[in-house]
């Protein structure tokens, strides 16, 4: 079977003991880092399970086939963590039974969860094993009376958690078979409804206010928006909470900055391409929605007649005639000045 070569992080993946080593690797139980989404990608456009069928993992590639795309990345990566870490339990290194997590529901007020494990043996069981449970600071067991069970026989167990916040683990007999982290929501407003709002590095959404569901822990949050300072802060999730996001405008003096910076940053751009009449309008384009447009927004009068010249460009007098008020208001200039700049036109 002909399939995609699987690249992570710069590696040639070609075994599955390469690609058990990523998902137990610290990284990929980072939310938001590089690694996490790579993976995630891999596995909704369907490269991993191709991988994995090609050596032999039919089962697996199934399992992986059946994702839901629409879950959250945090959903995904945890199916992703059981379908690929999840092996044989055994005591001693001889493997007894196959473990997999039915479902798994978590009471947000309360935090009382509720976990149900399938067991399906392998062989006939001699001893019996331990189910045991993380949870914060606390920790509970269940011995598992599985003793004599025969083999291909499946044995159900649940388990209720105790009052705790944060990540759980779940355990038989030491060795993780699960792990699952408590969710919150967090409501989201900003005194600027149309900004960009990025969570761990990925941009959540393109106004507010919204609401969030996050996992339990820190996270970085970063707003964006044209003519307004980078808003930047760390918060800590460990309840359902709001988080009031307040931006400030640029100053005309940094919009003017930020405008020279935009011409200085074009000219350069130009002298290091070749293909200047090919790449010209992709560095405009750049500089035009990084730099004129946000200097223009925070009141820069050079960066609003940069905005006025583009649209003529475009052939939208409508937003040419909206940015020439826009330099009347900032300048205060007359009719007469309006004219000489801009031709007549654009009169208002």
């Amino acid at each position: 079977m002909n399939t995609r070569p699987i690249y992570v992080e710069g590696k040639h993946i070609r075994s599955f003991e390469e690609l058990k080593l990523l998902f137990d690797s610290p990284e990929a139980r980072i939310p938001g880092s590089h690694l996490y989404v790579r993976l995630i990608d891999l596995a909704i456009d369907s490269a991993l399970a191709d991988f994995l069928q090609s050596i032999g993992k039919a089962e697996m590639a199934e399992k992986m086939r059946a994702l839901d795309a629409q879950q959250s990345d945090l959903q995904i990566m945890n199916e992703l963590q059981r379908i690929i870490t999840d092996d044989a339990v055994d005591i001693d290194f001889n493997p007894l039974a196959f473990i997999q997590v039915l479902n798994t529901s978590i009471t947000k007020g309360e935090h009382a969860v509720q976990t149900c494990f399938e067991i399906q043996i392998l062989k006939a069981v001699k001893e019996n094993m331990f189910f045991s449970v993380v949870c914060g600071t606390e920790r509970s067991e269940k011995q598992l009376n599985l003793e004599g069970c025969r083999n291909g026989e499946i044995v159900s167990v649940s388990q209720e958690l105790p009052k705790s916040a944060g990540e759980v683990l779940f355990l038989i007999n030491e060795k993780e078979v699960s792990r699952v982290c408590f969710q919150y929501d967090v409501v989201f407003q900003c005194n600027i409804p149309d900004a960009n709002l990025f969570v761990d590095g990925k941009q959540i959404a393109s106004s507010f206010p919204i609401t969030q569901e996050l996992p339990y822990g820190s996270h970085t949050i970063r707003v964006l928006c044209a003519g307004y300072r980078t808003f930047e802060e760390e918060i800590m999730v460990k309840e359902e909470c709001d988080c009031q996001i307040r931006m400030q405008q640029l100053s005309i003096s940094e919009a003017e900055q930020l405008f020279k910076e935009g011409n200085e940053f074009y000219s350069r751009a130009l002298e290091k391409t070749q293909f200047t009449h090919i790449h010209s309008c992709d560095i405009g384009e750049f500089v035009f929605k990084n730099y004129f447009h946000p200097a223009a927004k925070a009141g820069s009068p050079s960066a609003i007649i940069e905005m006025v010249n583009y649209y003529k460009l475009k052939g939208d007098k409508l937003k040419q005639i909206l940015w020439v008020k826009e330099y009347q208001k900032q300048t205060n200039c007359s009719m007469t000045d309006i004219i000489l700049k801009f031709g007549t036109s654009l009169m208002l």
